[in-house]
Protein backbone atom coordinates (compact mmCIF):
# COMPACT_ATOMS: atom_id res chain seq x y z
CA UNK A 1 0.00 0.00 0.00
CA UNK A 2 2.73 2.66 0.97
CA UNK A 3 4.73 1.95 -2.22
CA UNK A 4 1.61 2.40 -4.45
CA UNK A 5 0.78 5.82 -2.23
CA UNK A 6 4.25 6.87 -2.63
CA UNK A 7 4.23 6.39 -6.52
CA UNK A 8 1.11 8.31 -6.56
CA UNK A 9 2.30 11.59 -4.66
CA UNK A 10 5.66 11.26 -6.88
CA UNK A 11 4.22 10.85 -10.11
CA UNK A 12 0.12 12.40 -10.20
CA UNK A 13 0.64 15.43 -8.57
CA UNK A 14 2.60 17.22 -11.50
CA UNK A 15 0.90 16.83 -15.04
CA UNK A 16 5.06 16.58 -17.42
CA UNK A 17 5.15 13.86 -14.38
CA UNK A 18 2.06 11.30 -15.39
CA UNK A 19 3.85 9.30 -17.90
CA UNK A 20 3.79 5.71 -15.97
CA UNK A 21 -0.08 6.12 -17.12
CA UNK A 22 0.80 6.80 -20.76
CA UNK A 23 3.14 4.16 -20.88
CA UNK A 24 0.41 1.53 -18.89
CA UNK A 25 -2.02 2.52 -21.74
CA UNK A 26 0.44 2.12 -24.43
CA UNK A 27 1.45 -1.92 -23.02
CA UNK A 28 -2.50 -2.10 -22.41
CA UNK A 29 -2.89 -1.32 -26.23
CA UNK A 30 -0.37 -3.84 -27.32
CA UNK A 31 -1.64 -6.57 -25.20
CA UNK A 32 -4.91 -6.11 -26.48
CA UNK A 33 -4.04 -6.09 -29.74
CA UNK A 34 -1.28 -9.08 -29.55
CA UNK A 35 -2.12 -11.35 -26.73
CA UNK A 36 0.98 -13.10 -26.73
CA UNK A 37 2.74 -9.72 -25.99
CA UNK A 38 2.02 -9.37 -22.21
CA UNK A 39 3.85 -12.74 -21.35
CA UNK A 40 6.84 -11.88 -23.70
CA UNK A 41 7.20 -8.46 -22.03
CA UNK A 42 7.48 -10.47 -18.58
CA UNK A 43 9.65 -12.66 -19.65
CA UNK A 44 12.17 -9.50 -21.23
CA UNK A 45 11.91 -7.66 -18.35
CA UNK A 46 12.10 -9.91 -15.32
CA UNK A 47 14.27 -12.54 -16.96
CA UNK A 48 16.01 -12.15 -20.29
CA UNK A 49 17.43 -8.39 -19.53
CA UNK A 50 18.33 -9.05 -16.16
CA UNK A 51 20.31 -12.24 -16.84
CA UNK A 52 22.22 -10.59 -19.94
CA UNK A 53 22.91 -7.52 -16.74
CA UNK A 54 23.98 -10.81 -15.12
CA UNK A 55 26.45 -12.21 -17.62
CA UNK A 56 27.64 -8.75 -18.18
CA UNK A 57 28.59 -8.42 -15.06
CA UNK A 58 30.88 -11.71 -14.63
CA UNK A 59 32.51 -9.98 -17.48
CA UNK A 60 33.29 -6.53 -15.77
CA UNK A 61 31.65 -3.55 -14.80
CA UNK A 62 33.55 -1.77 -17.78
CA UNK A 63 31.09 -4.29 -20.21
CA UNK A 64 27.79 -2.94 -18.04
CA UNK A 65 28.38 0.67 -18.06
CA UNK A 66 28.85 0.27 -22.10
CA UNK A 67 26.02 -1.64 -22.35
CA UNK A 68 23.78 0.39 -20.40
CA UNK A 69 25.24 3.77 -21.71
CA UNK A 70 24.06 2.40 -26.06
CA UNK A 71 21.16 1.41 -24.54
CA UNK A 72 20.31 4.41 -22.34
CA UNK A 73 21.17 6.61 -25.79
CA UNK A 74 19.24 4.39 -27.99
CA UNK A 75 16.29 5.13 -25.73
CA UNK A 76 16.61 8.97 -25.50
CA UNK A 77 16.87 9.02 -29.17
CA UNK A 78 13.49 7.75 -29.52
CA UNK A 79 12.17 9.31 -27.01
CA UNK A 80 13.92 12.83 -28.55
CA UNK A 81 12.45 12.03 -31.95
CA UNK A 82 8.76 10.59 -30.87
CA UNK A 83 8.55 14.26 -29.00
CA UNK A 84 9.77 16.27 -31.31
CA UNK A 85 7.27 14.68 -33.64
CA UNK A 86 4.34 15.41 -31.52
CA UNK A 87 5.12 19.22 -30.72
CA UNK A 88 7.90 20.18 -33.40
CA UNK A 89 8.04 18.31 -36.06
CA UNK A 90 9.68 21.19 -38.50
CA UNK A 91 12.74 20.91 -36.38
CA UNK A 92 13.18 17.00 -37.81
CA UNK A 93 14.96 16.00 -41.12
CA UNK A 94 12.00 15.24 -43.69
CA UNK A 95 13.36 11.18 -42.57
CA UNK A 96 12.55 11.51 -39.14
CA UNK A 97 8.89 12.43 -39.72
CA UNK A 98 7.66 8.59 -40.11
CA UNK A 99 9.26 5.77 -39.16
CA UNK A 100 8.67 4.20 -42.51
CA UNK A 101 12.55 4.61 -43.11
CA UNK A 102 13.31 2.16 -40.29
CA UNK A 103 12.45 -1.75 -41.22
CA UNK A 104 8.90 -2.80 -40.34
CA UNK A 105 10.39 -5.66 -37.52
CA UNK A 106 11.55 -2.28 -35.40
CA UNK A 107 8.62 -0.71 -35.92
CA UNK A 108 5.71 -3.15 -35.56
CA UNK A 109 5.23 -6.16 -33.49
CA UNK A 110 3.06 -7.70 -36.57
CA UNK A 111 5.78 -9.54 -38.20
CA UNK A 112 7.09 -10.90 -34.47
CA UNK A 113 2.84 -11.74 -34.65
CA UNK A 114 3.30 -13.95 -37.65
CA UNK A 115 5.74 -16.02 -35.83
CA UNK A 116 4.59 -16.00 -32.46
CA UNK A 117 0.92 -17.24 -33.87
CA UNK A 118 2.17 -19.96 -36.41
CA UNK A 119 4.26 -21.93 -33.35
CA UNK A 120 0.66 -21.40 -31.42
CA UNK A 121 -1.64 -23.01 -33.83
CA UNK A 122 0.10 -26.30 -33.19
CA UNK A 123 -0.49 -25.96 -29.17
CA UNK A 124 -4.50 -25.73 -30.12
CA UNK A 125 -6.58 -27.91 -29.15
CA UNK A 126 -9.72 -28.66 -31.01
CA UNK A 127 -12.68 -31.52 -29.49
CA UNK A 128 -14.01 -33.34 -32.49
CA UNK A 129 -17.51 -33.20 -32.94
CA UNK A 130 -19.08 -36.51 -34.22
CA UNK A 131 -20.71 -38.87 -32.09
CA UNK A 132 -19.92 -36.68 -29.16
CA UNK A 133 -16.71 -38.13 -29.60
CA UNK A 134 -14.80 -35.62 -26.89
CA UNK A 135 -11.08 -37.39 -27.68
CA UNK A 136 -8.90 -33.88 -28.04
CA UNK A 137 -6.39 -33.46 -30.80
CA UNK A 138 -3.43 -31.69 -32.20
CA UNK A 139 -5.02 -29.09 -35.00
CA UNK A 140 -3.10 -26.33 -37.00
CA UNK A 141 -5.34 -23.77 -38.00
CA UNK A 142 -3.99 -23.26 -41.79
CA UNK A 143 -4.91 -19.88 -42.86
CA UNK A 144 -5.82 -20.27 -46.88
Amino acid sequence: MFFNISGILLFYPIPFMRFPIAMAKALGDATAEYRWFAIVYMLFVFLIIPSIFMGLSFAGSAFVIIFAAIGGILIVFLCTVNLLKSKKPEWLPSILHTWEWAPVWCRSLAPYDKIITRMMCCCKKTVEADNGNSNSAYVPDVEQ
